[in-house]
């Protein structure tokens, strides 16, 4: 009798494990009239048939900054933006170390990044990423160093998170260092008469709209123009004047 009752247990069992989602569920209330033990139900594995499958993240940054630089540029700015190009969320600790050339950082933040600092420029945050999303871009602050036509280079790494090694960012991310264009300019209204009193006429010093900024002082030399006794005075423009073109 003992036999019995043992077969017919493995039976049920056997049934209830190759039964899945609605067959199973049938199987469990036919049997409800049998002494049918919960144990051999959860030894089946729930996931045997239906893995799950939690994907793999994959963390991508990417810098950006309005315009080109200019050489001694002060409080030039650009940012860092990660996301998660994987399939799966992240977990655990994300840093962006962020060592520029050309570049003098005084200030590094972001919403939600910690441990920012001008000396060792990384950031790190630990809240989960999901897939296709993006965490708050970094702003960084600083003064460029680097010469005119030579660019600020910025390789920017992005660690941790579960992904399985730091990403550099390739090519390697760099902003335009451009030189100022400068132009000049003279008109006047109407024509001049022989001996006429407090004539005048305006030179206007334009800056290329894609040249970088002045960062020294712009000077304007005028020849007397001839047949003319006047006495001409030209300053000096200020250093950032042209930065307000």
């Amino acid at each position: 009798m003992r036999r019995k009752q043992e077969t017919r247990s493995h039976l049920q069992r056997f049934a209830l494990c190759s039964a899945s989602g609605a067959d199973r569920h049938g199987l469990v209330v036919a049997l409800m009239g049998i002494a049918v033990s919960l144990t051999a139900l959860a030894g089946c594995g729930s996931n045997r048939n239906n893995p799950v499958q939690t994907g793999t993240p994959a963390l991508k940054a990417v810098v950006a900054a309005q315009g080109n630089f200019s050489s001694g540029q002060t409080n030039a700015r650009y940012t860092i933006s990660v996301s998660n190009t994987g399939n799966g969320a992240t977990s655990g600790a994300v840093t962006v170390a962020d060592p520029p050339t050309g570049f003098a950082i005084t200030a590094i933040s972001g919403p939600g990044w910690g441990g920012c600092t001008p000396s060792t420029p990384a950031c790190t945050r630990s809240d989960s990423l999901a897939a296709g999303q993006s965490f708050p871009p970094i702003t960084v602050t600083g003064n460029v160093t680097a010469a005119n036509v030579t660019p600020v280079t910025i390789p920017v790494t992005v660690s941790g998170g579960g992904t399985s090694a730091p990403v550099t960012a390739n090519p390697t991310p760099a902003i335009t260092v451009a030189a100022p264009s400068l132009t000049i300019s003279k008109t006047h209204a109407g024509n001049f008469t022989a001996g006429q009193q407090g004539a005048t006429y305006s030179l206007t010093v334009q800056n290329g709209a894609a040249a970088g900024a002045t960062n020294a002082k712009v000077t304007v030399t005028e020849t007397v123009p001839a047949g003319d006794s006047g006495t001409y005075a030209f300053g000096a423009l200020d250093p950032d004047y042209l930065n307000r073109r």
